[in-house]
């Protein structure tokens, strides 16, 4: 039987093609680049994502995931602060 069909199979649907991969050093190289990234940016996150800037103004904005036993709180965050006249 000839073999030269086997390259395209079930009506030119399925392909036999060369990639490029990572090898063992590549592996090792991408997880410890990945891994130093990982420890140089998780310790420092929390002053980047954790900002508290008090802005003074007329409304006061409060985001819906907060539990509904902070609320008084913010609302006396807003007034000690005091709205914008």
């Amino acid at each position: 039987m000839d073999n030269k069909g086997a390259e395209h199979r079930l009506f030119h649907l399925l392909g036999k093609r060369e990639r490029w991969g990572l090898t063992l050093w590549g592996w090792i190289v991408t997880v410890l680049v990945a891994l130093a990234a990982w420890l140089v940016c998780v310790p420092n996150i929390h002053g980047f994502l954790a900002i508290d800037c008090s802005v003074r103004g007329q409304v006061l904005v409060v985001e819906g995931w907060i539990p509904d036993y902070s609320i008084p709180t913010a609302v006396s965050e807003f007034e000690k602060n005091g709205p914008v006249r």
